[in-house]
């Protein structure tokens, strides 16, 4: 458990409980840790509750939070749990429950009726909507959305969907970039050296990343079909190209994706889940990016604050953060058009040079962790006179 005394810092004291439905490994978690880590600096005290799930996916992370519990609810929770979580909270000091995922916002909004003192926030985090809930959910969403005083969105675009999609007031939804730890991704000439060592990349062999788990939304097999198209045309001119992707999946897409590695050429090696994103990372030339379907694509900044030039597909939030000169949008589903801005790209060491420099510019000026929790803390400020 984490202390710290507040009359030191610059802002008054807030407690922040951060209620989410597990702490399995993902954006949404990682969105969480780097929040909680970032914000002490700026007041508040963070708290982290989960609804079910595995309470060890916590354990390497609690030092980040001043209180951790499993709250193991499911569905509806009992005037019993509502009363725990309240007296909890009464001990603790909180102030605001952040929500991170419908179920949560459920539960927070259903504490709010017996602790009214509390403020509710949610960041909705998904690709998918509220609506691809069955119509159940989807009432329960729009009733207990009433007692909810913000929603945050890491994008414009999800901003306005959100919007359209469950009738709320603008006014009560606002756009908070994510941000990540710039300590952590940064270029690293000898992390480079070793992963490419570790996966026998030469060092004048080209190498793309991707990351994301292996649903259909995040498009792997799109990526893998544009980079086996590119390696035939660029080995044709002298260039060697490899790709590595960070991810995993349940057996099933696993084996398929499999059989679309081995159709593409075996270009592809499936590193799966890695602990240490910034060093693969920091191993690439470009990273590669194409989602049927995304919210925002954390591993774009990611990437950007570890100097790697982007070629991303044009959906969700991703236009709003690869802007003009860090990286190439392509149209979403279509490999070909991905692998012929591949080809340019990777041809051209001088552009993706240029890139590289800007992307890390506009990481540290946009998407840093403390920018990211001061942002949080602004909102927060707002709750109350």
């Amino acid at each position: 458990m984490h202390t710290t005394t507040d009359d030191v810092l610059p802002y008054p004291s807030v407690g922040v409980l951060h209620l989410t439905i597990s702490f399995a490994p993902g954006g949404r978690r990682d969105a969480i840790v780097t929040l909680a880590a970032a914000s002490r600096p700026f007041g508040i005290r963070p708290h982290l509750a989960t609804l079910r799930g595995d309470p060890a996916d916590s354990t390497p992370f609690r030092h980040n939070f001043d209180s951790d519990q499993s709250l193991e609810i499911e569905g509806r929770p009992s005037l019993r749990q509502l009363l725990d979580l309240r007296r909890h909270c009464v001990a603790q000091g909180i102030r605001i429950v952040h929500a991170h995922d419908a179920s949560s916002q459920f539960v927070a909004s259903m504490l709010r009726i017996v602790a009214p003192s509390l403020h509710v926030v949610m960041t909705f985090h998904r690709s998918l909507g509220f609506e691809s809930a069955g119509w159940r959910n989807r009432l329960r969403n729009a009733a207990t959305l009433t007692l909810v005083d913000r929603v945050l969105t890491a994008s414009g675009e999800r901003r306005e969907h959100f919007i359209a999609e469950n009738r709320i007031p603008g006014r009560k939804v606002t756009t908070i970039p994510l941000g990540i730890d710039l300590e952590r991704f940064r270029p690293d000439a000898l992390a480079r050296a070793q992963v490419r060592a570790e996966f026998g990349v030469g060092p004048d062999e080209l190498l793309i990343v991707s990351a994301g788990h292996y649903g259909p939304e995040k498009g792997l097999d799109i990526a893998v079909t544009a980079v086996g198209l590119s390696r035939d045309t660029l080995s044709q001119r002298g260039f060697v190209v490899r790709h590595l992707h960070m991810g995993t999946g349940d057996p099933d897409r696993i084996a398929w994706m499999k059989a679309r590695v081995e159709e593409a050429g075996d270009a592809t090696t499936l590193i799966g889940q890695r602990p240490d994103p910034e060093r693969i990372l920091a191993a690439a030339d470009l990273l590669l990016h194409t989602p049927r379907l995304e919210a925002f694509g954390l591993v774009l900044v990611q990437a950007m604050a570890v100097g790697l030039p982007v070629v991303a597909s044009s959906v969700g939030g991703i236009p709003e953060i690869v802007a003009a000169g860090v990286g190439d949008l392509v149209p979403a589903g279509d490999p070909r058009a991905t692998a012929e801005q591949l080809d340019a790209l990777l041809a051209d060491p001088g552009r993706r040079r240029a890139m590289a420099a800007a992307a890390v510019q506009r990481a540290h000026a946009e998407y840093g962790a403390a920018t990211f929790a001061r942002r949080h803390r602004e909102l927060y400020d707002t709750l109350w006179p």
